[in-house]
């Protein structure tokens, strides 16, 4: 069974969040993001003391639940990331999340998976982590949580507020 959340969508009380006066208490609580390629759902509940919980389900009845810290970074440009330390990357499914940041490519075997970000054109990676960044968008809290992408062709997927 895909995970049931306790909440609903809705248009009211919409506000777009500004980079500029971002706070940590603007991603705390659940978040929530659908995956369309494996038909995955996934729940992150960020608490106020840095800790998550992380929770992964698949319509073959995988379920993953994980629990770690998290942490806030904003870079030289303005831009915001979440770091998920021991978290797992699920948008392709749990067959990639479960190598932890490492290619499964034969060619790359043992080395590091470059995940992209479209924003910069650069490779990035995620060994026994996953890094999001946090994008201004009219919801319920004025942000998402953009994964980044696996590769150069795929588009990143994202994390919306969950409306209890």
């Amino acid at each position: 069974m895909i995970l049931n959340l306790i909440g609903c969508r809705s248009t009211e009380s919409y506000v777009e969040g500004s980079l500029s006066n971002f706070s940590d208490s603007h991603v705390v609580g659940m978040w929530e993001a659908y995956y369309d390629l494996n038909g995955g759902v996934e729940v992150l509940t960020l608490n106020n003391d840095k800790s998550y919980l992380q929770i992964y389900e698949d319509v073959k009845g995988y379920l993953y639940t994980g629990v770690g810290n998290w942490e806030i970074e904003t870079d030289a440009s303005g831009r915001v990331f979440i770091t998920l330390l021991n978290a797992l990357w699920f948008p392709l499914g749990s067959k990639q999340a479960l190598l932890k940041g490492m290619d499964p490519s034969p060619n790359f075997s043992g080395q590091p998976h470059h995940f992209f970000d479209h924003d910069t054109n650069n490779a990035i990676q995620m060994l026994e982590l996953v890094r999001l960044e946090v994008i201004p968008r009219a919801n319920r809290k004025g942000f998402v949580l953009f994964h980044f992408a696996w590769d150069i062709d795929s588009a990143p997927e994202l994390f919306e507020p969950v409306i209890k």
